[in-house]
């Protein structure tokens, strides 16, 4: 299966087919597995990707928030 994943930190994104986990070459953070698959991914042109990117680390923040606040 193919996964894009997506750094929090730097913002950049990584398709990987084999591993459950993936560092961002970038900066060498722990990236995030996107909940959107590979097929709808690449349908995407640049512009939309970056505003995908910026709204699925906002929603990943916020699940964390309430993760802290709901303990």
């Amino acid at each position: 299966m193919i996964r894009v994943f997506v750094c929090e930190k730097c913002h950049k994104y990584r398709i990987v087919s084999k591993r459950l986990t993936a560092d961002c070459h970038e900066c060498g953070s722990r990236m995030t597995v996107c909940d959107m698959p590979y097929v709808e991914w690449v349908e995407l042109d640049m512009q939309d990707r970056e505003n995908y990117i910026e709204t699925f680390i906002k929603e990943e923040n916020k699940k964390r928030q309430q993760e802290v606040t709901d303990l």
